[in-house]
């Protein structure tokens, strides 16, 4: 093999390479003329591959189908350029269509024996360097086609000079680049005809335009990516503020909502404890009164003594239930918690009342902090169980990420709802105070309540239900 030849060969392997390549990116978004130029470099592949026969020592057939074939592909590599200047550019021309369809269609003709050449082998020697090349005379069909695709190949050298005109600077690298394989394609018909001695160069020419394009994309490539990443690195920073900031929201909500909370809560103690405390008033005052006077201790004193003490541990007991809440309320949530539903119900109920029947999935897991359900559930069972006069059914469901569970009466009543006392809202109210820091929803009904927990993540599906009564 000559170093002509082998020159070849490498030049034929890299615009391939490049082809693949180029097809490979072209898959991306933004980049979809790389496909386009796929066959630039496929179809300059061929070319210069079809062209080794030209050097190397082969029959006269195996020149003359070759020659065609080479002829074939450079129909096809003019029609590629064309097509890759109309996407790189974003304009195609009206008429780029038909243009199209007849450089392809002419392609095969090139095949056709006595069509495109004729089927006389010519072979001429180039002394000084001691290289021969064995050519075939193209018919005038063949020339029309020679000079169809230089007609081509100005019009896309025309359409990178206006781009590059334009602004686009890699555009005029490339028009360059172009008329550059074009002067070769010249050098090597004068070669062919005797005019000029010397050595074909369009396989080298085929490279020329290639690899200014390939320099160009990779030179948008480094931009892009460069842009992409002072992109992501603002996008970063702009997350990090807003995750600030909605941390910061967050933070002021949960310390509004528990002030909320902590307001209900007192106003509802605070009358609670109003009518037990003008009781116990009344009971001193009517003792006092009979003790001042000088009268003997009244029969009803012990009663009224005892009474007094039931007022003071009823005081007692709502007190103990506004330091418990006022605690959890003002503690710093624990978000990341985790509680079993179940077992939360059941520590409620031994806080509570009895005469309750449970139905909760045992491995139902919610992300709240388990003292704070706890207390939460107690202050419902405790208030509907003074509030309804018939006993009360706990039940739990899963649905997507959230655990409902309600509390009502069982069974339920055919007679009218009677409305939740004063209080009783009162005390509901400061329980949905202290699940909603948690994400809950607590909503009452003429039945009871109904509230809806965040499922802890990797919760398990609990569908078996714990059935119980206390």
């Amino acid at each position: 093999m000559t170093w002509i030849a082998a020159t070849s060969l490498a030049a034929a392997a890299v615009a391939l390479a490049i082809g693949v390549g180029a097809l490979q990116v072209g898959s991306a978004p933004g980049w979809r003329p790389l496909r386009a130029f796929a066959w630039v470099a496929f179809s300059a592949g061929a070319c210069i591959a079809a062209n080794l026969v030209n050097t190397l020592p082969a029959g006269d057939t195996t020149v003359v189908w070759l020659t065609r074939l080479q002829l074939a592909a450079l129909l096809l590599h003019a029609a590629a350029w064309l097509r890759f200047a109309s996407l790189q550019l974003a304009f195609p021309l009206r008429w780029e269509r038909w243009v199209l369809v007849a450089m392809v269609a002419a392609a095969p003709t090139c095949l056709v024996p006595g069509l495109a050449f004729t089927d006389a082998v010519v072979h001429h020697q180039v002394n000084l360097l001691g290289v021969g090349y064995a050519d075939l005379p193209p018919t005038l069909y063949g020339v029309a086609l020679m000079a169809g695709t230089l007609a081509m190949a100005a019009v896309v050298i025309g359409r990178f000079v206006h781009a590059w005109r334009m602004g686009d600077g890699r555009a005029g690298v490339v028009a360059g680049a172009i008329a550059l394989a074009c002067l070769m394609g010249a050098n090597d018909a004068l070669v062919t005809s005797g005019l000029l001695p010397g050595i074909y160069l369009v396989d080298l020419g085929f490279l020329v335009p290639i690899a200014a394009v390939a320099r160009a994309l990779a030179a948008r490539f480094a931009s892009e990516a460069r842009d992409l990443g002072e992109l992501r690195d603002r996008l970063e920073a702009l997350v990090r503020d807003r995750t600030v900031a909605l941390e910061r929201t967050t933070r002021g909500l949960v310390e509004s909502e528990r002030m909320a909370a902590m307001a209900r809560l007192s106003a509802g103690v605070a009358h609670e404890i109003n009518n037990p405390a003008a009781a116990l008033g009344a009971n001193l005052r009517y003792l006092a009164e009979n003790l001042r006077a000088g009268e003997p201790v009244p029969a009803d004193a012990m009663e009224s003594l005892a009474d007094s003490g039931a007022l003071i541990a009823r005081i007692s007991g709502y007190v103990r239930h506004l330091v418990d809440a006022s605690r959890l309320a003002g503690a710093a949530p624990r978000f990341g918690a985790v509680a079993s539903l179940g077992r939360a119900v059941g520590d409620a109920m031994f806080l509570g009342p009895h005469g309750i029947r449970v139905e909760v999935p045992v491995d139902l897991r919610v992300a709240i902090d388990p003292e704070v359900l706890t207390q939460a559930l107690g202050v419902v069972l405790r208030t509907l169980s003074r509030d309804f006069s018939r006993p009360l059914r706990v039940t739990a469901r899963r649905e997507g990420t959230v655990a409902h569970l309600a509390v009502a009466r069982s069974p339920p009543s055919t007679l009218p709802p009677a409305p939740a006392s004063e209080a009783a809202q009162n005390d509901l109210a400061v329980a949905a105070g202290l699940l909603g820091i948690y994400g809950a929803r607590l909503v009452q009904s003429d039945e009871g309540v109904a509230i809806a927990l965040p499922l802890a993540t990797g919760a398990p599906s609990g569908q078996v239900p714990a059935r119980h009564e206390t």
